[in-house]
């Protein structure tokens, strides 16, 4: 979340879609969750690229 808030796109690659969850929910409740995008290969991406600040996991 630090590179996040300085502007820096970040890519969290989990082991577990568990864990996915449990980090977008925790990243959700302490930053923008207009900028938290997941990825758990049942649903597809909805941005087409990544703006700076975004978290995708």
């Amino acid at each position: 979340m630090h590179h996040a808030k300085q502007g820096r796109a970040v890519l969290a690659i989990c082991k577990s879609i568990k864990h996915v969850e449990y980090l977008e929910a925790q990243l959700k409740a302490h930053y923008d969750p207009k900028k938290v995008f997941t990825y758990t290969g049942v649903t597809t991406l909805q941005e087409d690229k990544v703006n700076s600040g975004d978290i995708n996991m």
